[in-house]
């Protein structure tokens, strides 16, 4: 069964917009996350963060927790490090993401393909949306190799971070950083009408989806109304406390069911 590694890091002295740093509370966002990853999933949860943010928080949950130094100036940055860290040394079938999403079914769903994948990327209009990446090796016993090659694509994304502008940097560098690394090997901008959409990159398949498919919903500006079917919800939007606090009552009030692989 497909695990999570969540990143959340307290967010005082990063550098952060103040809209995102006011209106929504990560950290009992991460209990949520937890909760609802294991009300339908046997798996390991995984929460990855700074030493300080470990230290400080209140937090005490059955989960690992994997702390690191995160010396970053802004948060994006520090996405790109716990991400490096996370991989290391760790082939398996999981899901990197940060704690501002719910679960709403088994994950195994997400990886669910024709055709075998390392890295499973989410796209938005021809770019990469960083709410979710899909890590998909050794977690068989088979293609373990291929994790080092996972490991230096987390690398090589961190050095191209390193190349974008100030602004980038500040807010959505993280994600920025895997479309322009995409570019330079030669996977963006993908050809009209491909059916198979995985790629060849740095020794790797990389597997491209888009946002709203492969059982991941949003909830944005519309409403909490969302796709039922979809075992992974993500939030965006100024209402999004809101929709979050009120999907998750209805997830939890619908409760147990037996979790199952479904591969």
């Amino acid at each position: 069964m497909a695990d999570i590694m969540c990143f959340y890091q307290d967010l005082k002295n990063l550098q952060v917009p103040q809209q995102v740093a006011k209106k929504f509370n990560y950290g009992e966002a991460l209990i949520r996350l937890h909760n609802t990853y294991k009300q339908f999933n046997t798996g390991q949860f995984t929460w990855v963060t700074d030493h300080q943010t470990r230290q400080l928080s209140n937090i005490n949950l059955p989960y690992e927790v994997k702390s690191y130094d995160l010396d970053g100036a802004t948060l994006m940055e520090n996405v790109c490090i716990a991400n490096i860290n996370a991989v290391r040394r760790r082939p398996g079938r999981y899901v990197l993401c940060g704690a501002d999403h719910l679960i709403n079914g088994n994950i195994d769903k997400l990886f669910k393909a024709k055709h075998r994948f390392d890295l499973g990327i989410m796209m938005i209009k021809g770019r990469v949306n960083n709410t979710i990446i899909l890590v998909n090796t050794g977690y068989d016993g088979l293609h373990t190799n291929q994790h080092e090659l996972v490991e230096q694509f987390f690398q090589k994304r961190y050095e191209v971070f390193k190349t974008l502008d100030y602004d980038q940097k500040h807010w959505g560098g993280d994600q920025y950083a895997i479309t322009k690394l995409l570019r330079e090997e030669g996977v963006l901008p993908e050809p009209r009408k491909k059916k198979v959409r995985t790629y060849s990159c740095m020794g790797l398949q990389v597997r491209l989806f888009d946002y709203n498919t492969c059982g991941i919903t949003g909830v944005s500006k519309s409403g909490p109304a969302f796709d039922d079917a979809a075992c992974f919800i993500d939030f965006k939007g100024p209402k999004r406390k809101r929709y979050f606090d009120q999907i998750y009552t209805y997830i939890t009030l619908k409760g147990d069911q037996a979790p199952a692989s479904i591969l």
